[in-house]
């Protein structure tokens, strides 16, 4: 009974070391077992893609002299470039610096698109060659069509306010008009884009490092995104019309003028199915050896092929008796109910068509996190 006594100390000393000790043991060895065949369903988020692009320089002006002996250019549009400088720059002049009209300059020189980021959900086949190396397939799905930009949305927005205002405060200080009431309109429409993107990549995949129940990787590979699109363009539409008393050799007489101004904006897209380059990492923990979650981050890499496009139209009514009238400072606007060939407009530049202000260029690139539950077997 002593000797029994004596070892009892002992003997629950052994005991709590083999309680304390054996799952340090347990969870230090590696539990995952290896499998042939891995499968997963994952969901996050994949962002808004970025690249580069380059501008074109929107169209020029061609100079001419008004019947007052001013200088003026024939512009195609109020809305832009020459048209909206010389605007500006003339009701500076008859004493409204602050009522301008705000130009679509920036927004067709950077561009109108833009990806729209959103919701991504896809899966992934892998079959694994060894215990570090695997053959992967991945789709993913997400709403990243390509939608209008918020500095486009902006300028359309402005430019529209902006038109009517700077009119009418250029007829109101007396160019042209005679102080007679004018009409001035302004209207606009768009089509903001949208749309959806399917990528399909395969590749390798490559465990860096692995202890207990978490694991590290690598991934690259290549395969084809889909996008498809919706419409995206915008159309604005000007228009003013006065009368004036103009002199002429059987006295004053009361003529009418009227001009017409529209341009539209579209984005062109190349094709819809485009390569894809991938690279991944993340790391994933095991709930049990045969399943667990895994956090991945991803870049996609395509080309970038989007275009901004430029229409303008504008349109002078002509009539017989025809007249012109022109004001005084230098630059001036010339307003003409006479053929161009006879006595040009200011609003009697060329018309435009699908002239091409900027063009996306280079690779575009996406970043993708999402968040896996996998199965191996």
């Amino acid at each position: 009974m002593l000797r029994l006594a004596g070892r009892a100390p002992m003997l629950f000393a052994l005991a709590v070391a083999r309680i304390v000790l054996a799952p340090t043991k347990s969870l230090a060895q590696d539990i995952t077992t290896e499998a042939h065949w891995e499968i997963d369903a994952h969901v996050g988020i994949v962002g808004a893609g970025f690249g580069g692009g380059t501008s074109r320089p929107l169209p020029s002006a061609d100079g001419f002299t008004t019947v007052t002996g001013a200088s003026s250019a024939a512009v195609s549009s109020w809305f832009f470039g020459a048209g909206t400088a010389l605007f500006n720059q003339v009701n500076g002049r008859a004493g409204n610096p602050s009522a301008s009209i705000v130009s679509l300059d920036q927004a067709l020189q950077e561009g109108i698109t833009r990806r729209r980021g959103g919701i991504n959900a896809g899966f992934t086949v892998a079959r694994w060659l060894s215990p570090r190396l695997a053959l992967e397939i991945q789709g993913d799905y997400a709403p990243s069509g390509i939608v209008m930009n918020n500095l486009a949305r902006a300028s359309l927005e402005n430019t529209t306010t902006s038109y009517t205002e700077a009119w009418t405060q250029l007829f109101n200080a007396g160019l042209a008009a005679d102080g007679v009431a004018s009409d001035v309109l302004v209207s606009g429409e768009a089509e903001t884009g949208g749309g959806h993107q399917f990528v399909l990549t395969g590749g390798l995949k490559a465990i860096v490092h692995r202890k207990r129940r978490f694991r590290s990787y690598v991934g690259g590979g290549a395969g084809i995104s889909i996008t498809s699109t919706r419409p995206l363009n915008a159309t604005l539409k000007g228009a003013y019309q006065f009368a004036a008393n103009v002199p002429t050799s059987s006295g004053t007489v009361r003529m009418p003028f009227s001009e017409r101004d529209e341009v539209s904006i579209r984005a062109e897209f190349g094709q819809s199915r485009t390569f894809v380059g991938i690279v991944h990492g993340g790391f994933e923990y095991y709930s049990d050896s045969r399943r667990g979650i895994r956090f991945d981050v991803a870049v996609l890499l395509s080309p970038n092929h989007v275009s901004t496009v430029l229409d303008a139209t504008p349109s002078v009514l002509v009539q017989e008796p025809g007249a012109a009238i022109a004001g005084t400072t230098s630059p001036s606007i010339q307003f003409s109910s006479r053929p161009a060939s006879v006595t040009r407009s200011t609003l009697t530049g060329p018309s435009i068509r699908n002239f091409e202000t900027f063009k996306t260029e280079g690779i575009q690139t996406q970043i993708k996190l999402s968040i896996a539950y996998f199965l191996r077997f």
